[in-house]
C-alpha cells in the first residue's frame, strides 16, 4: 500500500511542471490578445468615421486564423458597444473575402501583401488596423517592445480615407521612422530571443509529454496493483471473520478447561487430606499424584500456547482496525477539498453575475445619455462631443435657412390661458418639426412664436435649396387646412408667413453646461429679413434662392423691396412645383422624378 501511494505522489510532483508550462504558454497568448483587443476597442473612442452617422452596427474584421484575437473580439462584443451600436465580428480567410466593416485587423505573420489590402479597402472608409508591417504601410500598426504594446500612426493615409483622428491619439502613437526603426531593431532582436525560449520550450513539451505517457503507463500499472490489493484485504477481511468465529470456540474450550482445573485442584486437597490420613498406603498415592502433576502441567502448558495465539490474533486485529481509520481519514479529506472547490465555484459564479446585470445597467445609462444627446444636437455633432469632448464649428459655403413666424399672434394669444396657447404652439411645431425632418433639414430654434431650420448642415449637400422650399409648401398647405378647421369651428387662428434664402454660413455649438447647436452669418440675418418682408400664407424667396429653385418650382417675381440694412432687393413668391416634377400637377407633391433627381444631387 506505501509503495502505491508513493507511486502517485512521484508522477504528481513530475507532472506539476507540464501543466504549469502549458497554461503559462496558453495565459501569455491570450493576455496578449487581450490587450491588442482593448486597444482596438479604444481606436473607436478617439477616430470618427465619415458615414459613422449611417451605421446599423459596428462590424470588425479580423484577416486570417487568428483565433486567439478574435475569440477576445467576440468576448468584447457582448458587453460593449461602440457609439452606442452593438459590435459584430467577423472572420475573413482571404483578400477577396473582405466585405464591409468599419475596422480590419490583420497580422503580418499570416502572409497577406498590406497593398492588396489597402487595395481592397480603398474609398470604404474602413480603418486598416495591423501587426509588425514595415513603417507607414498601414493606417495604425502594432508592434510590441518588452511586452508592452505600441502602435504606429499614418495620419496622411487616414485623413486620405476621410477619418477625424482625436489629438489624443495621435500624440501616443510613434510619428517618425527613426522612431520606428529604433523600435523595429529593439523588436527583431526581442523576436529572436523570443523564438529561442519558444524552440526550447516546445522541446521541454515535448520531452514532458514523453514523460507524461510513461508516467500514465506507471499509474496503469499502479491501478492494477491496486485493485490487486484490494482483492487482498477482501480476502483478509474473511479470514479474519473466519479466525474471530474460531476465537470464540477456542474460548470457550478454554473456559471448560479451566474449569476442569478447578475441579483438579479441589481433588488435589482432597488427595493431600487423605495422604494425610493413609501413610501406609503413601507410595501407592504418590505414584497417583505425579500422574495427575503430569496432567497438569500438560493442560497448563495447552493454555499459554492458547494465550499467545490468541495475542497474535488481537495484534492482527488491530493493525487492520488501523488501516481501515486510515482510509476513512482519507475519504473525508476528500470530501472536504471537494466541497470548498464547488463553494469556490458558486460564489465566483455569483460575482461575475452580478459583474454582469451592472454592465448592464452602465450601458443603459450610456445610451438614455445618448438619446437626451441627440435631442439636443445634430447625430454627427452629438457624436464628435462624444468623442472627442468638444465639437469644432464648420464654415458652409450652401445652406438654406427657412423662417417662419405667425401674424397676428401677440393680439390672439391675449386671450387664450396659458395651457392653451402652449398647446395650440406644440401642435404647429411638432408637425414643423416632423416636416423638416423628412426633407432632412435640421431645426435650429423656436424663438417665441418664431420656427428657424436649415439645410445644408451638419451634412454638407447640394440639394438643400430644393428640401427646404419642399418643406416649406408642406408646412404652408398644413397652415392652410388647419386655418380652414378653425374658421369651421368659429375659433380665432393664427396666419403663417415664411421666409427663405439661401448662402454661406458658420455653424456650431455654444454652451458649456445646456449646449446648443446654433448658425451665424448674413446668410441667417437675409432670411430672417425674408420672413418680414413676405406675406402671410406665401413663401417669400431671396434671388439666390430663386437661382437654385426656379427650374424646378413656379415663381412669381415681386420686384425690388428696401431691405433693412441690406438696401434692395429682389424677392419672389414661391407658387408650387412644376407640373413635370408634381404628382398629377398637383404643385405640391414631388413626383418621382423630382425625387430622383434629389437623390442624384
Amino acid at each position: 500500500m506505501k509503495k502505491i501511494l508513493y507511486i502517485l505522489l512521484t508522477i504528481n510532483i513530475k507532472l506539476f511542471p507540464v501543466i504549469i508550462g502549458v497554461n503559462c504558454f496558453a495565459q501569455q497568448i491570450d493576455a496578449d490578445a487581450r490587450v491588442k483587443s482593448q486597444f482596438i476597442y479604444g481606436f473607436t473612442k478617439y477616430i470618427g468615421w465619415p458615414d459613422q452617422q449611417y451605421f446599423k452596427d459596428f462590424s470588425i474584421g479580423v484577416l486570417g486564423s487568428d483565433s486567439a484575437i478574435y475569440a477576445e473580439l467576440e468576448k468584447m462584443a457582448r458587453i460593449k458597444k461602440v457609439q452606442g451600436r452593438l459590435i459584430k465580428v467577423k472572420q475573413f480567410n482571404s483578400v477577396d473575402e473582405i466585405l464591409k466593416v468599419q475596422l480590419l485587423y490583420v497580422n503580418k505573420k499570416h502572409g497577406f501583401d498590406i497593398d492588396k489590402i489597402l487595395k481592397k479597402t480603398k474609398g470604404k472608409s474602413i480603418l486598416l488596423v495591423s501587426e509588425n508591417y514595415p513603417f507607414n504601410s498601414s493606417m495604425i500598426n502594432f508592434v510590441q517592445i518588452d511586452r508592452f504594446q505600441k502602435f504606429e500612426l499614418n495620419e496622411t493615409r487616414m485623413k486620405a480615407e476621410n477619418f477625424i483622428i482625436s489629438p489624443i491619439l495621435i500624440n501616443q502613437a510613434i510619428t517618425s521612422s527613426e522612431d520606428w526603426q529604433q523600435l523595429y531593431k529593439k523588436t527583431e532582436t526581442k523576436l529572436e530571443t523570443e523564438k529561442k525560449i519558444v524552440k526550447e520550450q516546445k522541446k521541454e513539451i515535448s520531452e514532458m509529454q514523453e514523460e507524461h505517457k510513461r508516467q500514465q503507463k506507471i499509474i496503469e500499472e499502479a491501478n492494477k496493483e491496486i485493485a490487486k490489493k484490494q482483492q487482498e484485504i477482501e480476502e483478509q477481511k474473511t479470514e479474519l471473520v473466519t479466525l474471530m468465529e474460531e476465537n470464540e470456540v477456542q474460548q470457550q474450550k478454554i473456559n471448560e478447561k479451566v474449569e476442569t482445573l478447578k475441579e483438579q485442584e479441589q481433588a488435589i486437597t482432597i488427595q493431600k487430606e487423605e495422604i494425610e490420613k493413609q501413610k501406609r498406603n503413601m507410595f501407592f498415592q504418590n505414584e497417583v499424584l505425579v500422574e495427575q502433576l503430569e496432567q497438569v502441567q500438560k493442560q497448563q502448558g495447552k493454555i499459554e500456547k492458547q494465550k499467545k495465539v490468541l495475542s497474535n490474533q488481537l495484534s492482527e486485529l488491530e493493525k487492520q482496525r488501523l488501516i481501515i481509520y486510515l482510509s476513512v481519514a482519507v475519504l473525508g479529506l476528500f470530501a472536504i477539498f471537494v466541497f470548498v472547490a464547488w463553494r469556490a465555484y458558486k460564489i465566483k459564479r455569483q460575482a461575475n453575475k452580478q459583474l454582469a446585470e451592472k454592465n448592464k445597467e452602465i450601458e443603459a445609462e450610456k445610451e438614455k445619455s445618448d438619446k437626451l444627446l441627440l435631442n439636443i444636437l445634430p447625430q454627427k455633432t452629438a457624436e464628435e462631443l462624444k468623442v472627442y469632448g468638444k465639437a469644432t464649428a464648420r464654415q458652409y459655403n450652401l445652406a438654406t435657412v427657412m423662417f417662419t413666424d405667425f401674424q397676428g399672434f401677440t393680439k390672439i394669444s391675449a386671450g387664450m390661458n396659458a395651457q392653451d396657447l402652449v398647446k395650440e404652439l406644440d401642435r404647429c411645431f411638432i408637425k414643423f418639426d416632423e416636416i423638416v425632418e423628412k426633407h432632412h433639414i435640421e431645426k435650429i430654434k423656436t424663438i417665441g412664436d418664431g420656427y428657424m431650420c436649415a439645410g445644408g448642415v451638419p451634412i454638407r449637400n447640394k440639394s438643400n435649396p430644393l428640401l427646404v422650399t419642399l418643406a416649406a409648401l408642406e408646412i404652408r398647405d398644413f397652415m392652410q387646412q388647419l386655418i380652414e378647421d378653425k374658421k369651421a369651428a368659429n375659433e380665432p387662428f393664427w396666419e403663417l408667413r415664411l421666409g427663405i434664402h439661401t448662402g454661406s454660413l458658420t455653424a456650431g455649438v455654444v454652451g458649456k453646461k445646456k449646449f446648443a447647436y446654433d448658425i451665424w452669418g448674413d446668410t441667417v440675418n437675409t432670411a430672417s429679413r425674408m420672413e418680414s418682408n413676405g406675406k402671410v400664407g406665401k413663401i417669400n424667396v431671396s434671388e439666390s434662392t430663386y437661382k437654385l429653385i426656379k427650374n424646378y418650382f413656379n415663381c412669381t417675381h415681386r420686384g425690388k423691396f428696401e431691405v433693412k440694412g441690406k438696401g434692395e432687393m429682389e424677392m419672389y413668391f414661391v407658387d408650387g412645383i412644376k407640373p413635370e416634377f408634381s404628382v398629377n400637377g398637383a404643385h405640391t407633391v414631388p413626383n418621382e422624378t423630382f425625387r430622383q433627381l434629389l437623390s442624384e444631387m
